[in-house]
């Protein structure tokens, strides 16, 4: 139960800041909010799961954090869905570079992440 109450709790966190951020950054022609979010949302995985496995952080922390907050505040069904919206339009170059930006740039930002928390840990440890 603590576990679901975890979740729980970080999605409904990750989910009014997704939407404060997206009302915030607002729509145009490209989805910039989207993106933003993602990629934003990629780097602090990287990050949170780094320092999570290096503190032993306890399992509902990693849920409310991890899937809870992450989970309601990245999305690909909303990259899907925009993706679509582009290809619809002929946007091409711009769905390409939308994709590219999305997949690519949120790999390299989970590893960043990941590198940023060895760094923390050696600075603060």
């Amino acid at each position: 139960m603590t576990q679901l109450l975890a979740v729980a709790t970080g999605g409904a966190f990750g989910a009014l800041a997704r939407y404060g951020l997206v009302n915030l950054i607002g729509y145009g022609a490209f989805p910039w909010a989207t993106l933003m979010i993602n990629l934003c949302g990629s780097l602090l995985i990287g990050l949170w799961y780094a320092l999570a496995l290096e503190l032993v952080v306890a399992a509902e922390w990693r849920l409310l954090v991890q899937m809870g907050f992450l989970g309601a505040f990245t999305t690909f069904s909303t990259l899907a869905l925009e993706l679509l919206f582009l290809l619809e339009e002929r946007a091409y170059w711009s769905a390409l570079a939308y994709m590219l930006a999305s997949l690519v740039g949120g790999l390299l930002l989970v590893l960043i992440g990941m590198r940023l928390a060895q760094w923390l840990r050696l600075l603060v440890f």
